[in-house]
């Protein structure tokens, strides 16, 4: 007998592995031109990188996933748990529910995208629907401690 988390696991990671993590769509159309306006504009004041918790399986469709929104970000890097995220960066923009439940350590920040599944949690000092609210926002751009030129 399997357990459901196996089952679980076998649909995520093995029966439709490419659907769900290469092949899904975008949230919303205008994703990669505000991602790619966002580096623009912050660039040179932060370095910014591809976070995500994934698994072995899950990296190759996940990597097509982002080739297709052209985001131009220099570093991804992959971790095993939600934790784990917290290592190499101060800042944390997500939609993960289950960073969101961690929080932020002492001394860090944590900007929540707020997305259907997440939000009834109340985790991040930033609130915003995508990332193009950051642009321009004034408690985004202390945080990152960014000057207009």
């Amino acid at each position: 007998m399997i357990s459901a988390r196996q089952v679980y696991n076998r649909f995520m990671y093995e029966d439709f592995l490419f659907e769900i993590h290469g092949a899904a769509p975008k949230m919303y159309q205008q994703l990669d031109l505000d991602i790619n306006n966002f580096l623009l504009k912050y660039g040179e004041t932060a370095d910014f990188m591809i976070l995500s918790v994934e698994n072995r399986f899950s990296i190759p469709p996940t990597l097509f996933f982002l080739s297709k929104i052209s985001a131009r970000f220099k570093e991804y890097k992959f971790v095993d748990k939600a934790v784990d995220m917290w290592k190499d960066v101060d800042v944390l923009i997500t939609t993960d529910p289950e960073v969101l439940k961690i929080g932020a350590p002492w001394k860090k920040k944590l900007i929540k995208l707020t997305r259907p599944y997440n939000e009834s949690i109340k985790k991040g000092s930033i609130e915003v629907l995508q990332i193009a609210d950051l642009n321009g926002n004034e408690d985004f751009e202390k945080i990152i401690k960014y000057k207009n030129k």
